[in-house]
């Protein structure tokens, strides 16, 4: 075997070992959020509402769409602190929610026209789909 042949090889098996790699961080990040409950909308990690989502979520059946920002979860303010997000903020909230047996949260939105308005966000627990927005 030549030197040629022995590098083509070794970088075979770098990127079969980095897919590999790759493809087992993708299955424990699913695996890690598989039965977390999902609110009625996405958030992005700075707090807009994700322009993805399921067409029947109740926050997109109620008209929330990119750019609004959610500003609070029950009452309680969605904010950046200490490496965390409000995106974080927000989904600890639904989780704390969901272990009340809560089926909806109360959340503030301020909408890309200026208006705060109050929405009653249903929450998906069976989470058959989960989907990660980062």
């Amino acid at each position: 075997m030549n030197s040629t042949t022995r590098q083509i090889t070794l970088g075979a098996w770098l990127i079969a070992v980095g897919t590999l790699l790759v493809g087992a961080n993708a299955l424990f990040q699913a695996a890690r959020c598989y039965g977390r409950p999902i609110a009625g909308v996405l958030l992005c990690p700075d707090g807009t509402i994700a322009s993805i989502g399921m067409p029947d979520w109740s926050g997109i059946e109620q008209g929330l769409r990119f750019p609004d920002r959610m500003l609070s979860i029950d009452g309680a303010a969605l904010v950046s602190s200490h490496g965390s997000s409000p995106a974080d903020a927000w989904d600890s909230q639904v989780d704390a929610a969901a272990r009340r047996g809560a089926v909806s949260v109360r959340a503030l939105v301020a909408t890309a026209d200026g208006a705060a308005l109050r929405f009653d966000i249903h929450l998906q627990g069976d989470a058959e789909t989960v989907f990660l927005v980062y």
